[in-house]
């Protein structure tokens, strides 16, 4: 039985994914004002302390912006569209989900159980941890 091609598509996807951000510096992510050598200027530092981006205003235009080689493969990630479009998605295995965990019974309790767990790993890509 060959594998199913949406299988294989989230499977590149995830690794593509993955790779992207693991270019960055990890996060979480913050703003900060930094006062060096050539003045005065507000950057975005990982955990580690290297730049995520970084721009000068010292003369009421950025005078220059720093963005980390990783950043710009990064940006479609946010692209509202792409975002919405998974939104849409989770919110459809919520619901199936949710109708299963209630529903379960007429299938099997392995059903429901399943349903359940699926609902904890999709909360816990949205940074949800289980009490």
């Amino acid at each position: 039985m060959s594998e199913h091609p949406a299988v294989a598509f989230l499977e590149a996807e995830l690794g593509r994914v993955e790779e992207l951000a693991r270019a960055l510096p990890p996060g979480p992510w913050r703003w900060v004002e930094v006062d060096g050598e050539g003045g005065e200027y507000e950057a975005l530092w990982g955990v580690d302390g290297k730049a995520v981006l970084a721009s000068s205003d010292t003369e009421g235009c950025k005078s220059w912006v720093y963005r980390h080689d990783g950043l710009d493969a990064c940006l479609p990630l946010v692209d509202p569209v792409s975002v919405l479009r998974r939104v849409a998605a989770d919110r459809q295995i919520l619901a199936e989900c949710v109708h299963m965990m209630a529903d379960g019974w007429q299938y099997s309790f392995m059903l429901g159980q399943f349903a359940e767990d699926i609902v904890q790993r999709l909360a816990e890509s949205y940074g949800w941890v289980a009490p």
